[in-house]
């Protein structure tokens, strides 16, 4: 079987979430493959309210899923998407790790990559051991399973859920130490096969059962990779030219960065569509027209907007007010040039 769509969006994260209703409100038939069954992408594993939101992070996916589908956007929730395409065409599977899956093909005339990040793993004596995992599994086990990892944890690095998986450790119950990097260290396996001490670089031993790497994320880009996709626009759009995408694994990380570069993907193709804005949404102060609360606004004039060339907000504003078109980058010192005109 072969579904069509005018646009598929890959991903059910904020990003994915947010392109999906950008487009499906200006008219575009789209469908949303993600393969997780809870809506959010990984926004369904936080139980911590952001402030921007007023809202916990799996009640806000869910408030981000509602909106997508009420703008008209078809969601097919637990469906892998395992193939891309020359001709377009994406092989699914609905109903995965069911007695139930399928294997389908779904035909797009555009299509948003939103399959967010991977964790980063990493390779030391004992990385392998039973009780070595990263965030996202642990976040998985406290917040969906309700299954404490263990006693004592050792967390290694820090990543923008580190504090949220300490304190939900804590709330477990669970003692709790960090050590900054996975340099110098290792693993060492109890009677039973399983982790039970870490030995940190300068030879000092923690008893630990389970260690957290939290390390950041690597785009998820496996479906970009097989259309040898790459970014050339700040819309997302690729050298594909009806491809995009968008929010981690475009690199670009928070929840409200990722929400709005969806938004402007998801956007992008219903103009590459020839889908007109509706008046309600270009209306001044129309609430029908208005993307979910984010902050990204640099109010600061201190803020470096690139801190290698120690640039500020304020100055790139002047340059801008002054006439300055472009930022070019001089090959041989690469020196920052704002090129005036």
């Amino acid at each position: 079987m072969t579904m069509h769509a005018e646009l598929a969006v890959i991903g059910g994260g904020p990003a994915g979430l947010s392109a999906a209703r950008a487009a499906a409100r200006r008219g575009v038939a789209v469908v949303l493959v993600d393969a997780g069954d809870a809506a959010g992408g990984a926004l369904a594993l936080q139980a911590h309210e952001y402030a921007d939101f007023r809202q916990r992070g799996y009640d806000y996916g869910q408030f981000l899923r509602d909106l997508a589908v009420s703008a008209g956007a078809m969601l097919l929730p637990r469906t892998v998407a395992w193939g891309f395409f020359e001709d377009g065409s994406i092989g699914i599977v609905r109903g995965h790790d069911t007695p139930d899956a399928r294997a389908e093909m779904l035909h797009a005339e555009y299509v948003i990559i939103a399959t967010g990040a991977t964790d980063r793993t990493a390779t030391f004596p004992g990385a392998t051991l039973p009780g070595v995992y990263t965030t996202t599994a642990v976040l998985t086990m406290l917040h969906r399973w309700r299954v404490r990892p263990g006693d004592a944890a050792l967390i290694v690095g820090a990543d923008p859920y580190t504090s949220h998986v300490i304190q939900m450790l804590h709330d477990a119950g669970m003692r709790v130490e960090m050590t900054p990097s996975d340099v110098g260290l290792r693993a060492n396996a109890g009677a039973d096969g399983a982790l039970a001490s870490v030995t940190r670089a300068n030879g000092t031993v923690i008893a630990a059962d389970t260690l957290v790497l939290s390390l950041g994320g690597d785009p998820a880009a496996e479906l970009a990779r097989m259309r040898g996709c790459a970014i050339v626009d700040v819309t997302g759009r690729t050298n594909v030219s009806t491809v995009y995408i968008a929010g981690d694994a475009a690199r670009v990380s928070s929840v409200n960065a990722a929400m709005r570069h969806g938004t402007i993907a998801g956007d992008a193709v219903a103009d590459a569509l020839g889908k007109p804005m509706p008046h309600a949404l270009s209306k001044p102060g129309s609430e029908a027209g208005r993307t979910p609360p984010i902050s990204i606004e640099l109010r600061d004039g201190a803020i470096f907007v690139c801190r290698c060339e120690d640039v500020t907000y304020a100055e790139a504003g002047a340059a801008i007010e002054a006439g300055a078109t472009t930022l070019e980058i001089r090959a041989d010192d690469m020196t920052l040039l704002l090129r005036i005109g």
